[in-house]
């Protein structure tokens, strides 16, 4: 071609013939094995020369691969390592790998791409999140499997950092030599270590690793980039895509791989890199997440008792995170329970009572008034308190006297707002407890088929009339 639009026409042309021939042999299974062949020359001399016509060709061979025996792994390879991996950069390329995607994600899903190719994939979505927002929505769930899961949900969290690493890498192919050379002669030792982080976080193919031991470090490295405008767009959007995650997590999760999860989310709640206020939105919607996975998935709360202990027992975690301590706390007091996991055990229900109640004694010795925020997750320490001593008779004693101590605090300050319900809730835990009879019953209730059964029974009705007796006489 004489004109660069004479090749780019000639280009356009190919990808329509590669269309109509996938159109033909869609209607004409007869023909594929002769169209094959004359596909396969078009992948041989064009799969790298443009995306429009790569994904074409590719999208053939998703279609009627499988009729001769084709497999298309590695063309798939091929394209999400070249052309693929740099379609970010380039609009127009990446509306062609986003729409091509989303055409075939089943197909792409059985040849198990998007799982292997997603970190290529990424790419796309960190470099322009407004634009593919809502494909990315749809694509994100294709990305999980038991493998990849807990890889995909640092990759997603990293989604800002991915970005900062993608303004990095351009700069520096588009520097001139001696500003690349005297940047790197400012802190040689510094930029090597930038360049191996970089070399992951800018990795095409999954299966590396699920992150890396010094991402805290890198996100220290280029701090500089949080306010950059491509990453504060990137931030604003990725909470929405992390959501995405957590739903699909939670209808298609088990117990085995939710208590591969949990540590890392924990471990994300303080390293994260993102413009202003990421962090907290990213801390929210886990927290938001956090009592549907216990309730979807209770056996973690006894595959992962040595790490929630452990997470329980330090108040940093709380200064962190403090909703999501806060449901944890909870969730330990509705969820440790046989009632809900056959794992329960005494000992485990002995740990957890022993942390909460280091926690409320903690609470209770700080100095001064507690902040409104306090008080609330003091309220939640107690009533997850009250919930395991029933389940042990041994600890009701000491779950008493917590209570006690509780009420202590209410008597010498001004009850009013969250005070006046930590009282409340006090004196109604204590008459529960101390109704040992129906304390099980309300403070671990049964399955709901078991608890149907007890309200159909006309016996439970006497005990279940004093016991409301004896909770309203303590409030009067």
């Amino acid at each position: 071609p004489m004109h660069a639009e004479d090749l780019e026409l000639q280009h356009l042309c190919l990808v329509e013939v590669v269309r109509a021939l996938d159109l033909v042999c869609q209607l004409d299974g007869s023909q594929v094995p002769e169209v094959v062949l004359v596909v396969q020359r078009l992948a041989t001399g064009h799969l790298f020369s443009r995306v429009a016509l790569a994904t074409a060709v590719l999208e053939f061979f998703l279609h009627h691969g499988a009729a001769v025996l084709h497999k298309t792994d590695d063309l798939l390879g091929q394209f999400f390592l070249g052309p693929g991996s740099r379609a970010c950069l380039n609009t127009s390329s990446a509306l062609q790998v986003v729409h091509f995607t989303v055409r075939n994600l089943a197909a792409m899903c059985d040849a198990g791409a998007t799982e292997k190719y997603f970190p290529s994939l990424l790419k796309i979505f960190a470099w322009n999140p407004q634009q593919f927002k809502r494909q990315f929505l749809d694509i994100v769930p294709a990305f999980m499997s038991a493998k990849s899961v807990v890889e995909v949900f640092h990759s997603l969290v990293d989604l800002p950092a991915l970005t900062a690493a993608l303004i990095l890498e351009r700069e520096t192919l588009g520097a001139s030599d001696g500003a690349r050379l005297k940047r790197q002669s400012s802190s040689m030792q510094q930029a090597e270590v930038l360049k191996s982080m970089l070399k992951f976080v800018l990795r095409d193919v999954s299966g590396i690793g699920d992150t890396f031991d010094s991402v805290a470090k890198f996100h220290a490295l280029i701090a500089d980039l949080a306010n950059h405008p491509k990453v504060m767009r990137c931030s604003e959007h990725t909470p929405d895509l992390l959501g995405c995650y957590l739903k699909t997590f939670e209808q298609h999760g088990d117990s085995e791989l939710a208590s591969r999860l949990l540590p890392a989310v924990m471990e994300r709640l303080s390293v994260c890199f993102g413009s202003r206020g990421y962090c907290e939105r990213l801390r929210r919607v886990l927290a938001d997440a956090l009592p549907q996975l216990f309730s979807k998935f209770p056996d973690m709360t006894f595959l992962l008792t040595p790490e929630l202990v452990e997470f329980l027992s330090h108040t940093s975690s709380y200064d962190v995170g403090p909703d999501f301590f806060a449901n944890l706390v909870w969730a330990v007091g509705e969820f440790a329970s046989p009632n809900e996991s056959t794992l329960c055990s005494p000992k485990a229900v002995g740990a957890y009572f022993e942390v909460l109640e280091c926690l409320a004694f903690e609470l209770l010795s700080a100095q001064g008034l507690l902040s409104e925020r306090r008080t609330r997750l003091l309220c939640i320490v107690i009533t997850s308190l009250s919930k395991l001593a029933v389940r042990s008779q041994d600890l009701v004693a000491r779950a008493l006297l917590c209570l006690s101590k509780t009420g202590q605090l209410c008597t010498t300050t001004t009850v009013q707002g969250p005070m006046a319900v930590l009282e409340r809730r006090v004196l109604e835990l204590t008459a529960i407890i101390k109704r040992s009879g129906a304390a099980s019953a309300i403070l671990s209730p049964p399955k709901e088929e078991e608890l149907k059964r007890r309200h159909e029974d006309l016996a439970q009705l006497p005990a279940l009339v004093r016991l409301v007796t004896a909770v309203m006489s303590t409030q009067e």
